[in-house]
C-alpha cells in the first residue's frame, strides 16, 4: 500500500452537472433522430402498400414504426370543411413516397397482429419521418417519441390532415371497436393497431 497525501475527492458543481446533463440530452436527441443512419436491414422491391403506415412484401406485413395514419375508411375535414378520405390519402403519400423504389426496412419488433415493426427507408429518405413530416400520419407517441419534432412540423405548415380537422387514428379505432362490438366484418381497425 503506497502512503503520501491523500486529498479527498470534490464532488461536482451544479454547473458541471447540468453541463453534463445538457450533453446527454443532445446525445439522446440525436441517436432518436438521426438513429436511422446505420441502415436498413433487408432490401426489398416491389412492396405494396396497405395503408398510410403498413407495407406488404410478399406474404410479410410491415408495421412503419412510431407512426399511426387514418383507418383506410376514416374521414377527415379539409380545410374549407368538407369531409375527404382522409385514410385513402394517407395510402396515396405512402404509394407515392415508395414510387416503385428499392424499399429497405430495419425491422427490430413484432407487434401482437404478427407484423414485423420497423423503419423503413427509400433511398435516403426515411419513410415512416417523412410521412409524418408531409402531415399523413402522427406521431404514435404511445409507442416511440421519435417523430415529435415532424408533427410539429406538419401542424405548424397545415399539411396533409393538419390542413383542417380530424380524429386521431388510435381515437377512430377505438370508437369504431366499440361500436362494432358483437357484429361480425367489423374488425378493419385491428390492423391498424
Amino acid at each position: 500500500m503506497r502512503h503520501g497525501f491523500y486529498r479527498p475527492r470534490r464532488g461536482r458543481s451544479i454547473k458541471q452537472i447540468l453541463a453534463d446533463a445538457a450533453m446527454m440530452l443532445l446525445v439522446a436527441i440525436a441517436v432518436i433522430y438521426f438513429g436511422d443512419l446505420a441502415g436498413p436491414l433487408g432490401f426489398h422491391v416491389g412492396v405494396s402498400v396497405i395503408d398510410g403506415d403498413s407495407i406488404r412484401d410478399g406474404s410479410r406485413r410491415i408495421r412503419l414504426y412510431g407512426i399511426d395514419a387514418p383507418e383506410l375508411r376514416q374521414q377527415c375535414r379539409d380545410g374549407a370543411g368538407r369531409a375527404y378520405r382522409c385514410g385513402d390519402a394517407a395510402r396515396a403519400a405512402l404509394e407515392t413516397l415508395i414510387g416503385g423504389q428499392e424499399i429497405g426496412c430495419h425491422i427490430f419488433d413484432t407487434d401482437k397482429y404478427g407484423r414485423d415493426v420497423g423503419r423503413c427507408q427509400a433511398g435516403s429518405l426515411q419513410i415512416n419521418r417523412e410521412m409524418v413530416r408531409q402531415g399523413w400520419a402522427v406521431a404514435y407517441n404511445r409507442h416511440s417519441l421519435e417523430y415529435m419534432i415532424a408533427e410539429a412540423e406538419a401542424r405548424r405548415a397545415g399539411s396533409g390532415i393538419w390542413q383542417g380537422s380530424f380524429q386521431r387514428p388510435e381515437e377512430y379505432r377505438r370508437e369504431h371497436q366499440e361500436r362494432g362490438r358483437g357484429r361480425a366484418g367489423t374488425n378493419y381497425w385491428l390492423d391498424d393497431e
